[in-house]
């Protein structure tokens, strides 16, 4: 009996160790490897910003492999995230930095700060989204600014000025497009224009005159620039737009589209809004635009799974799976859900709070 217990006791406790190793080992294999990587903003001063990952080979979801790779948090208020070469780059908004992330390793190799700091004279800071063009990084800053980041060095090499509280932008053939908010403007009177930037003097060259208040932005690979505008969230709802990039007009609004995001994938656009009618009991729709025709072809999600308040979308350029991110109430977890091509679920799982970027990583 005696031997039994002992037996049950080693038993027991080699049970316990390994339990108790688990999870480390998990987080050491989480990061990079195959699977979904989500950016959650959190709440807005309450430095709770994380980075969510769904490891597609387990089925295991993470909540905040920033904290367990690096021993901090992240930051306040983390808007935007991007993947260039073997790094990511993390906009966090109030924190007033750009964290600079190995793909590898999940360890943050920079903080490219803004506090206390000016670049060519000039006070920049805030930084919100990002893009990159020819082995550059490229911030818009709500400061009314767009920064270049070099890659090699981490360092910001050049300013230009820009429009009201920029936004989203974009590099096509050369030019940056970007979009000029004025979201802090007095009396909510937003700003309609998108500033065209030569990347290689950093200097505007003009000015687009679109929708009030734009936000998001992305090029399709026909040579045109879609947009988002806001509105004014009263009686100028937001909408989605077609960008001439030879003329610098607008060449189309598309009709009927109350547009929140939406991401690119070949011919496609998906479109997704929020319909605030019935606060608090909202519900997201997602639409299909075709490139080609300039046609609406209808709602994607095709099983009658519901979206609360969407706050993101990512199409993986291998699977053509849709992953889309509910926001909820954003005060808690948000979750994550794959669509097939086809519009059908394939699966969901809980990210941090708000989450606002889902980038697809696979380093096999």
């Amino acid at each position: 009996m005696k031997k039994l217990v002992f037996k049950l006791s080693v038993v027991a406790i080699a049970m316990s160790v390994l339990v108790s190793c688990d999870p480390d080992k998990k987080k050491d294999n989480a990061l990079f490897n195959n699977g979904i990587l989500v950016l959650c903003e959190g709440v807005y001063q309450q430095n709770n910003s994380t980075i969510s990952y769904y490891d597609l080979d387990s089925d295991l979801a993470y909540p905040d492999v920033f904290y367990d790779k690096n021993n901090r948090y992240l930051g306040d208020n983390a808007n935007h995230m991007i993947a260039y070469g073997n790094k990511l780059y993390i906009a966090v908004d109030n924190s007033n930095l750009i964290d600079v992330v190995d793909m590898t390793t999940g360890k943050s190799l920079s903080q490219i700060s803004f506090n206390n700091k000016t670049f060519e004279g000039v006070t920049v800071g805030n930084p919100r989204q990002l893009t990159t063009y020819k082995g550059k990084v490229y911030a818009s800053c709500y400061t009314g600014h767009v920064v270049r980041i070099d890659t090699a060095s981490l360092n910001i090499d050049k300013i230009a000025k820009v429009g009201a509280n920029p936004e989203g932008l974009v590099a096509v053939n050369g030019k940056l497009y970007v979009c000029n908010s004025g979201g802090l403007n007095p009396d909510y009177q937003y700003d309609s224009t998108l500033s065209v930037v030569d990347v290689n003097t950093m200097q505007e060259e003009s000015r687009i005159t679109v929708c009030v208040n734009p936000a998001k932005i992305a090029a399709g690979d026909n040579g045109y620039v879609y947009l988002v505008s806001y509105g004014n969230y009263a009686d100028i709802a937001s909408c989605f737009q077609k960008i001439n990039t030879n003329t610098n007009t607008v060449e189309k609004v598309y009709e009927g589209i109350v547009a929140s995001n939406f991401c690119i994938s070949g011919n496609y656009a998906y479109v997704y809004g929020v319909d605030w009618s019935n606060y608090p009991d909202v519900q997201s729709f997602v639409k299909v635009v075709d490139l080609v025709s300039d046609v609406e072809t209808g709602d994607f999600i095709k099983d009658g799974t519901t979206i609360k308040t969407a706050y993101a979308i990512m199409v993986d350029p291998n699977t053509q799976d849709v992953y889309i991110s509910d926001a909820l109430n954003n005060a808690t977890n948000g979750d994550v859900y794959c669509f097939d091509k086809n519009g059908k679920k394939r699966f969901s799982f809980e990210a941090g709070i708000n989450p606002n970027t889902i980038i697809r990583v696979n380093q096999k």
